[in-house]
């Protein structure tokens, strides 16, 4: 094009270098264009990223430096040139007259997209928020430029020209937005992200498609991919990703793939194999071509329309936990996205909806629509009784005298039971004690006593009177001893309790620890590290209108849920459940119920003993040497049970095994 023409014109003329330009025929072959390079002994080229994909390298001997841009680039191609030539990569628009920044592979790193470097002599680049504010280093961004290489405007199109090339707030004269989505990395070199216009809105949340792009790159079979959003009949958006791979790809292996690194919501519902992508006339992928292409990736099962109006509503249900839009009733639910995390959500969502009570245990048993319809059918009778969805049918068993009651760990979930679950050998039945929620969205001040009273009317639904086995892990523990206590006052039977790894932590409360909107300011700086916030949050007087405006300022700075993370305690992290880490929303949410939670059980002391049998179950990897303060408050001396692992792996395979084995010896003597 003529833009890129005259770097290359001029650059190669005021140095004194030979200029060859090369006929169309040339191009169009890719061994007669290296043969062309050898016999002309052409010792720089430059060329568009995606038609250097093509050359063998191998045959290309006397070019020393390879320079490609108008197009973003890969690593493969570094790959390509490494030990050969070097590689210089350009970035820049015609309004910047032509090149703004440059970057010079240095063969020692890998990149999963590759950088635009920095800026050249004289020119200026910002990457600024929504409100025109410099991001910091990492955070995306607009791409704006300034300095002496810009363009006055556009010819006899004054409109655009004030749309683009707006006063410089940081320096003199006008600053140019580009339209393109960047960031700077720690080192000053800048990443190209994608276009703004390429950032899309599915289902309520801001993706970036250049980062699912990015991501499918890791998989080291993928060779190059687009991701496009698309609309279904109805107006509904779903991404669909484009590769061109080194062998086939299934369906299921490219979602997990992908699963492993992003949310849910990030994952395509769609993906199409290409053997290569389509270029226009500019050699860029022409993504309008790729849009027109519908031969997908079959998933793997034979496709097969739901027969029944209950196979139809469960198909809704799995297409809204999943994100898929297209889904057989074959379709086995952990080959398109799912997951245990993700398997709670859908009984849930199923239970809910359905006014059934399906237990967990049958999504492993079948996992597919056609199997969950049938159990729903056999199930008929068993309509649900719960009068919210915060009891968590995790197996159901023929003895319904026999139930065992798992309470919620420091999550408020109680996925971290169905690995255990679904070992344990009895004829009873397992149901998990889900935490209420949150009001809003910051934590709330509640009280023990409160939260346990409540429990135990949602138990009593299924189960009027005692005797009654309560259990938990962690937090879970603590407060399944003050169920106990409080099932005991009222005059049940709780002749078992079993505590997994549960620590007895007080904390005074004369060191006033209670929630409002000085701590959750301080909180809120902490966890986004933003010099800007301070005065943004100065006026707030109440704990929710912080997290409110928190959240706002997150959305409108484009603030990733990496970020957050890379701020948060460890512990608070290993403990939120993988549908937490979604969004900004949901994973403050989930930081909000562990810290509303953790306080709950930092100001517990227990008012009087119980009479329970206890277990406590040690990990091995553990130092517990404060279990004897448990004894003052039971009146039987508590049984401790050695069991392999740590405070998290204790409840995951293979040490999970080893605790369900020592459990099933209790329950087998007690019940």
């Amino acid at each position: 094009s003529f833009d890129a023409s005259v770097q290359e014109i001029f650059s190669a003329v005021l140095h004194g270098a030979s200029l060859y330009v090369v006929a169309k025929n040339v191009i169009g072959n890719y061994s007669e264009f290296e043969n062309f390079l050898n016999e002309n002994e052409i010792t720089i080229a430059s060329l568009m990223p995606t038609y250097a994909m093509g050359l063998n390298y191998d045959s290309i001997k006397t070019v020393r430096l390879f320079i490609t841009g108008g197009a973003e680039s890969k690593q493969e191609l570094v790959d390509k040139c490494s030990g050969r030539s070097n590689y210089i990569n350009l970035y820049g628009p015609t309004e910047a007259t032509v090149i703004a920044s440059y970057w010079k592979a240095d063969g020692l790193h890998r990149y999963s997209s590759i950088q635009i470097g920095t800026p050249i002599e004289n020119t200026q680049i910002y990457i600024l928020d929504n409100h025109d504010n410099l991001q910091p280093i990492g955070a995306p961004g607009e791409l704006c430029i300034a300095g002496e290489g810009l363009a006055r405007g556009y010819l006899k199109r004054p409109d655009l020209t004030v749309e683009k090339f707006v006063d410089n707030p940081f320096g003199e004269g006008k600053m140019y937005r580009t339209g393109d989505l960047a960031r700077f990395l720690p080192d000053g070199n800048i990443e190209f992200l994608g276009r703004v216009d390429l950032q899309v809105k599915i289902r309520g949340f801001r993706i970036e498609l250049g980062e699912i792009e990015n991501k499918l790159l890791n998989n080291k079979y993928i060779k190059d991919s687009i991701v496009l959003a698309k609309e279904d009949a109805d107006g509904n958006k779903y991404l669909v990703g484009y590769i061109v791979a080194e062998k086939n790809m299934s369906l299921s292996e490219l979602r997990k793939f992908l699963s492993d690194e992003l949310p849910n919501y990030m994952i395509p519902s769609y993906f199409v194999q290409l053997d290569e992508f389509p270029l226009n006339k500019s050699g860029k992928v022409d993504r309008k071509v790729l849009n027109e292409i519908e031969d997908r990736i079959g998933s793997d099962t034979d496709f097969e329309k739901p027969r029944n109006q209950i196979e139809e509503e469960l198909s809704e249900i799995w297409k809204e936990v999943l994100g898929v839009y297209k889904i057989s009733i074959n379709d086995n639910f952990f080959n398109i996205g799912g997951h245990s995390l993700k398997a709670i959500l859908l009984i849930k969502e199923i239970n809910r909806k359905l006014n059934k009570v399906l237990a967990l245990t049958e999504i492993f048993n079948d996992p597919t629509i056609k199997g969950l319809s049938k159990a729903l059918l056999d199930s008929s009778d068993r309509v649900s009784s719960f009068d919210d969805n915060n009891l968590m049918l995790l197996r159901s068993g023929s003895n319904q005298k026999k139930n065992i009651f798992f309470v919620h760990d420091g999550s408020g979930e109680t996925g971290s039971y169905v690995e255990l679950t679904d070992q344990l050998k009895f004829d009873g039945s397992v149901y998990g004690i889900e935490f209420d929620g949150l009001s809003q969205y910051g934590p709330e001040n509640i009280s023990i006593d409160k939260m346990c009273k409540n429990y135990i009317n949602k138990i009593k639904t299924v189960q009027k009177n005692g005797p009654y086995y309560i259990a938990g892990w962690s937090l879970g523990g603590t407060l399944a001893f003050e169920l106990a206590r409080q099932l005991e006052t009222i005059g049940d039977e709780v002749p078992l309790l079993l505590m997994i790894d549960t620590l007895l932590i007080h904390i005074s409360t004369s060191q006033g620890y209670e929630y409002s909107a000085d701590t959750e300011k301080e909180f809120v700086k902490t966890l986004f590290k933003k010099d800007n916030l301070i005065s943004y949050l100065e006026e707030v007087k109440s704990s929710e209108e912080v997290w409110e405006k928190a959240i706002h300022y997150a959305e409108e700075n484009a603030i990733s849920e990496s970020e957050v993370k890379e701020n948060m305690y460890s512990t608070i992290l290993q403990i939120i459940p993988g549908y937490g880490r979604d969004s900004i929303e949901k994973l403050i949410y989930y930081i909000n119920v562990i810290r509303t939670l953790h306080r709950v059980r930092n100001l517990y002391i227990p008012s009087n003993p119980i009479n329970s049998t206890t277990y406590f179950f040690k990990p091995t990897e553990e130092k517990r040497e404060n279990l004897e303060e448990w004894n003052k408050y039971i009146k039987q001396s508590i049984e401790i049970v050695e069991v392999p692992g740590n405070h998290f792996s204790v409840m995951k395979s293979p040490h999970v095994a080893t605790l369900a084995d020592e459990i099933n010896k209790i329950i087998n003597n007690c019940l």
